[in-house]
């Protein structure tokens, strides 16, 4: 299992990451590492593999920052287990 690790950049906050959740608060899992990522591609547009890591991807195309954001939000696939 997979989830994805939605990390926020703000001038005012440390940066934290958080698992992205269902309307009902559960974490969205994923069989696969190509199924999380076709998700990031089909929720949040097409994204690109960061060149720092392996697993991190950005949004690509134009962002609006807000919020007090300094930076687009990245998103890291990682191994889950479930009630760990």
């Amino acid at each position: 299992m997979y989830i994805i690790i939605r990390t926020y950049y703000y001038f005012d906050q440390p940066n934290k990451g958080y698992a992205i959740k269902d309307a009902w608060g559960d974490i969205v899992t994923f069989k696969t590492k190509q199924d999380a990522l076709d998700y990031l591609n089909h929720v949040y547009g097409p994204v690109s593999n960061l060149q720092s890591a392996q697993s991190h991807y950005s949004q690509t195309g134009l962002y609006e920052l807000r919020h007090n954001e300094h930076a687009r939000p990245t998103f890291q696939i990682r191994k889950h287990n479930k009630g760990a």
